[in-house]
């Protein structure tokens, strides 16, 4: 069973300044679920409770759902790793220095287009900091269980303009 050419995530990242205005946007191929992620697949397919490496590096053992609820941003510039199981410089929820503010995650139900079957997972993040931020690393959590999903690079570092907000839009699909 080859997955690689019809199982594809994909994030958007938009930037808006304080009046709405795109002041850029990317799109590009997510390529780093990581272990826990795995572990996450395992669960759906297999019922079996799995270990998962919480974000603060400790085991949790027994977990039996995994429910994708935060994209968290961050900081950092490190290459992705299997083992991740956490962002490398989360940025923390807030109105203070260096935090943005998220807003609640949007998931749709599942769809289909011609040979192609897609939901989207979506968050923002208001600047309310007052001064600009830099988001260079994205990652879905399954918060209920403070476990990384995926951890994802941007392209380019993607700075968010004090008062503006970023949109981080994943895409699961897949292609018969």
């Amino acid at each position: 069973l080859n997955l690689k050419d019809n199982v594809n995530a994909y994030v958007t990242v938009t930037v808006r300044d304080k009046d709405g205005k795109i002041v850029s946007q990317t799109k590009f191929k997510s390529h780093s679920f990581v272990y826990n992620g795995l572990l996450g697949i395992y669960f759906e397919f297999t019922g079996n409770s799995v270990t998962v490496t919480n974000t603060n590096g400790s085991a949790h053992s027994g977990v039996t759902i995994m429910p994708i609820s935060q994209i968290m941003m961050g900081s950092g510039t490190k290459t992705p790793s299997i083992t991740d199981y956490n962002l490398t410089s989360p940025i923390p929820n807030g109105t203070g220095s260096g935090e943005l503010s998220y807003q609640s995650i949007q998931i749709t139900n599942p769809a289909s287009s011609g040979d192609t079957g897609y939901y989207t997972i979506t968050q923002q993040a208001i600047n309310n900091s007052g001064a600009p931020i830099t988001v260079t690393e994205v990652g879905l959590y399954a918060s209920s269980v403070n476990t990384l999903v995926t951890h994802d690079l941007l392209p380019s570092a993607q700075t968010v303009p004090a008062n503006g907000a970023i949109t981080v839009t994943y895409t699961i699909s897949v292609t018969t």
